[in-house]
């Protein structure tokens, strides 16, 4: 079959609010008139962001406001599954693609994946650190969340991974899967590329240590905290934590000291980056990951953790310092040296989030999926 035209598509995004993001942006790259897009949201206000698709090629389902019903949906949703089955019939689409971590379709995909070539994107073969929860939020997240996510990583037969270190322990475990690479697209829209909103709670403030992201465990936030108390020779630069999530370490806030523990809007994203001297990303793992395409598409100075993922895209690349976050005299000392090199990392986002890349990649691979499935269906 040729590449050169673009198959009819359907795009799968049921955890959408989740990864809204991430969801955005892969479907916005890859959008043609022949693809077609079902996402259930969990806010209906989010349904603005596909105003600027076709509206007869979108499919919104609405989760539904009752606490039981809401259960009820995540066990088995049906109106996502019967929308699924009747965009396939009446579209006569040739591939699904499952964006994001989908766990709401752990028992469909598996059997949708035998009538027709379905792609799933597989975004954490292992499960990050997290904090310790109680008894009955782990096994709600184990029953709800992780089993599920456990079941498609293992019954899915072609699946694509944004990391190559990812990428190779999925073959390595799942030796029958076919197991596609692309790079992590880029999370940088048109807003947040043009956005000149003030982040209020940084009037004033320039030149700053800045964290952007969802405080959790993983991602070190502790690690930069604490590298920032222990070293007063970093105190001549505010620290700024950026991002909602729960903070789950003790602290303490200063006129130096900054945490806007709230969802950054992209229209403050731009003002929030460009006034940073150093963005820190202290993670302790991280299978794969956007916030780099951020930070180097605003040329800002990193300092990341040393972690598979970011050495493999950001190894050697200019304005950017990888070190073992834990070691706090490391860290800090990476940050004093980022934050006066003045060397910016945008060569990393020229470099790495091409758009013609990142499609030339999905044709190759949904043309692979669809005669491997014919194939496999053939024998």
């Amino acid at each position: 079959m040729g590449r050169n035209r673009s198959k009819r598509t359907l795009f799968v995004l049921a955890c959408y609010d989740w990864m809204r993001d991430y969801a955005m942006s892969v479907v916005g790259r890859l959008f043609t008139d022949n693809c077609h897009v079902v996402a259930v949201l969990e806010q209906p206000s989010k349904a603005a962001d596909f105003a600027r698709f076709p509206g007869d090629k979108v499919t919104i389902i609405e989760m539904p406001g009752n606490a039981i019903a809401r259960r009820a949906f995540v066990i088995y949703p049906l109106p996502l599954i019967r929308a699924i089955n009747r965009i396939i019939k009446e579209k006569e689409i040739e591939l699904v693609y499952s964006v994001t971590i989908d766990t709401w379709l752990s028992r469909f995909l598996p059997r949708l994946q035998r009538r027709i070539p379905v792609l799933y994107t597989i975004h954490n073969a292992i499960a990050h650190e997290t904090v310790r929860e109680s008894l009955l939020k782990r096994i709600n997240h184990h029953l709800l969340f992780a089993a599920p996510a456990n079941r498609l990583v293992k019954k899915m037969k072609w699946t694509v991974t944004n990391s190559v270190c990812q990428q190779t322990y999925l073959r390595n475990h799942f030796p029958a899967h076919t197991v596609h690479f692309m790079p992590f697209p880029s999370l940088v829209n048109k807003t947040i590329a043009t956005g000149d909103t003030p982040v209020a709670e940084l009037e004033g403030k320039e030149r700053y240590i800045l964290f952007f992201g969802r405080i959790e465990l993983y991602k070190g936030v502790h690690l930069l905290y604490d590298a920032y108390r222990q070293h007063p020779e970093l105190h001549s630069l505010p620290l700024v934590i950026a991002g909602s999530g729960n903070i789950y370490f003790e602290h303490d806030e200063s006129d130096n000291i900054v945490f806007v523990n709230r969802f950054i809007a992209d229209e403050e994203v731009a003002r929030l980056f460009s006034r940073a001297a150093v963005v820190v990303y202290p993670y302790t793992s991280a299978t794969q990951s956007g916030v780099l395409s951020i930070a180097s598409y605003f040329d800002v100075p990193m300092v990341l953790g040393d972690v598979p993922y970011f050495r493999e895209v950001a190894s050697g690349k200019p304005g950017i310092e990888i070190v073992d976050a834990a070691d706090s005299d490391l860290l800090a000392q990476a940050i004093t040296k980022m934050a006066e090199s003045g060397t910016g990392s945008r060569p990393l986002y020229n470099e790495a989030y091409s758009e013609i890349s990142y499609k030339q990649h999905f044709d190759e691979i949904a043309d692979d999926t669809i005669n491997a499935f014919k194939l496999w269906k053939s024998r």
